[in-house]
C-alpha cells in the first residue's frame, strides 16, 4: 500500500465512523510509530492538530528521549506541543492500581482536561488493527461475552481512533515512504506481559501459517460490532420494559427477567455496569429461580434485594438521611413528605377514617418540636392497639416490607418516642380517646 492508499483508506474509515469532519484535534503523541503515523496522516487530511505528550519517567533515560523526540518532530512540522510529567509511584501508592491502569487514568484524565482548554473536538489515539485484535485475544482468554469480542471501538465519546482500519506494518511501511523516524519503546518488546505475548508470538505465528487469519479475524470483528449494535438496542428494548423507576433507585421485574430467552445474560447487562460481579449475579439469578427474597447484595453505593417479584435496585445516595424538626404551625413544605395539620376539638362528629395515610393524636400529649426522620437500629414504639412496644425492625418484618422501603420510611417523633410510622401505624401513647379535648390530625399522601 502506497501513502496514497494508506491516507485514502484513513480517509474513508474516519468519514465513515463520523470524525473526518473535525476543526481541531488533540494527537496523542508518545513519538512510536503509532502516534508518529496518526499524527502526520491527521495532517495529511487537512485537520489542525495540537500534540500532547506525556512523560511517565518510567524507563529512565528512554523517557527522556522519548519526550526530546517529540519536541523535535513537533518543531519541524510546526504542531503545538504541550507535555506533562507523572508521578506513578505515587498515584499508585494513593489510588492501589497497577501500573499500566494508573498510566491510562493519569493520561486520559489529563487529555480530556486540555482537549477543553485547547478549544478540541477530539483527541485522537493510535491503535491500529493489530492493537484491536490483541484486545479480543486478551479478552476470549479472561472470559468475555460479545462486548468484548467486537473489540476496540472507532469512536468512544470523543475519543478517535483514526488507525483502526490498517495493521502495523502497514504504518511502518507508510513512515518509511515518508522518511519519518520515531522512537521504540523497549518494554513492548519484551514478553513478559501477556499483551506483548500476543503481539510479538501469537499474531506472527497466525500470520505465517495462517495467511490471511489477520483480515478474517479483522473481518469478523466488524461484524460482530454490527451484532453488538443490534444486541445493544434488544437489552435497552427489555430494560425498558421490565425497570420501574422508583424514588429510591429502581425495581428490576422478576417475570420479565425469568421469561426472557437467556436471564442470564440480561441479569448481566443489567447488573454489570452497576458494579455487581458475576459471582454476585449468579447468586441473584439463582435466588429468582428459587423463590429466595429479602438476600441482599452491595456494590458501591447500590444495594440489590431479590423481592416478591422483583429486584430492587437502591441508590444508597437517594436516600434521604437528614433528620427534620419543626413546629406544627410551621410551612410543612419543606418536609421530604408532604404533610397536612388540622385539628378538631370534641371527638364528637368526627368520623374516624381506618388509613394509615391518617393518623389521630391526643393534642395534650404531643410536645414540640418534632422530628421527622428514618428508622435507626434499636428503636422501639407502642403500636396502636398493643399494650407492649415492639421493635420496629420487627414491625417492619411483620409488615413484610422491602429494604428499600424500610428504609424510606418515614418516623415522626416526639423527642424519642415515635408518634407515628408514617403510612403505617401510629403510637398508641398518643390515642384519642373519650377525656381528648383536643384531637391532632395528621394526613399525608403516600408515595409513588
Amino acid at each position: 500500500m502506497n501513502t496514497a492508499d494508506f491516507i485514502q483508506k484513513i480517509r474513508e474509515f474516519a468519514s465513515a465512523n463520523g470524525f473526518l469532519d473535525c476543526n481541531r484535534v488533540l494527537v496523542a503523541l508518545s513519538g512510536g510509530a503509532d502516534s508518529v503515523a496518526l499524527l502526520h496522516t491527521l495532517r495529511s487530511l487537512g485537520i489542525d492538530c495540537v500534540a500532547a505528550h506525556c512523560n511517565f519517567h518510567l524507563r529512565g533515560e528512554e523517557s527522556m528521549r522519548d519526550e526530546r523526540f517529540v519536541t523535535d518532530l513537533c518543531r519541524s512540522l510546526n504542531v503545538p506541543l504541550i507535555k506533562i510529567d507523572f508521578d506513578v509511584d505515587a498515584y499508585i501508592n494513593d489510588h492501589h492500581i497497577s501500573t499500566e491502569m494508573a498510566c491510562r487514568e493519569l493520561r486520559y484524565t489529563w487529555f480530556r482536561v486540555e482537549c477543553r482548554r485547547q478549544g478540541c473536538q477530539y483527541i485522537a489515539v493510535g491503535h491500529h488493527l493489530d492493537d484491536n485484535i490483541e484486545t479480543v485475544f486478551l479478552n476470549m482468554m479472561r472470559g468475555t461475552g460479545i462486548t468484548g469480542l467486537s473489540g476496540i471501538k472507532a469512536r468512544n465519546g470523543n475519543i478517535i481512533r483514526p488507525l483502526l482500519c490498517v495493521k502495523r506494518a502497514e504504518i511502518l511501511q507508510f513512515l518509511n515512504e515518508i522518511g519519518q523516524s520515531y522512537v521504540t519503546d523497549s518494554t513492548n518488546l519484551e514478553n513478559d506481559f501477556a499483551r506483548n505475548k500476543i503481539r510479538n508470538v501469537i499474531l506472527p505465528c497466525f500470520e505465517q501459517n495462517f495467511p490471511n487469519a489477520i483480515n478474517g479475524i479483522s473481518t469478523t470483528i466488524a461484524n460482530l460490532q454490527g451484532v453488538l449494535a443490534v444486541y445493544k438496542e434488544a437489552v435497552d428494548a427489555f430494560l425498558s420494559q421490565a425497570i420501574v423507576p422508583t424514588f429510591w433507585g429502581e425495581r428490576l421485574s422478576l417475570m420479565y427477567l425469568l421469561g426472557s430467552a437467556d436471564p442470564t445474560t440480561l441479569l448481566h447487562e443489567w447488573a454489570a455496569p452497576l458494579g455487581f460481579n458475576s459471582a454476585q449475579q449468579a447468586d441473584m439469578l439463582n435466588c429468582a429461580l428459587n423463590n429466595a427474597v429479602s438476600a441482599q447484595f452491595i456494590a458501591g453505593k447500590y444495594i440489590a434485594e431479590i423481592g416478591r417479584g422483583y429486584i430492587d435496585l437502591i441508590d444508597t445516595e437517594k436516600i434521604d438521611n437528614k433528620e427534620y424538626t419543626f413546629q406544627l404551625t410551621d410551612d410543612l413544605t419543606s418536609l421530604p413528605i408532604p404533610l397536612s395539620v388540622t385539628s378538631h376539638n370534641t371527638t364528637e362528629a368526627l368520623t374516624f377514617k381506618r388509613d394509615g395515610n391518617i393518623a389521630y393524636f391526643d393534642f395534650s400529649l404531643i410536645h414540640q418540636p418534632l422530628t421527622l426522620r428514618h428508622y435507626r437500629q434499636g428503636d422501639r414504639f407502642k403500636p396502636f392497639g398493643m399494650k407492649g412496644t415492639k421493635l420496629v425492625s420487627d414491625f417492619f418484618n411483620e409488615k413484610k416490607l422491602s429494604l428499600a422501603e424500610k428504609l424510606t420510611t418515614w418516623l415522626l417523633c416526639d423527642s424519642d418516642n415515635i408518634l407515628w410510622i408514617v403510612g403505617l401505624r401510629a403510637g398508641d401513647c398518643f390515642k384519642v380517646t373519650p377525656q381528648s379535648s383536643k384531637i391532632l390530625i395528621l394526613e399525608t399522601n403516600p408515595q409513588n
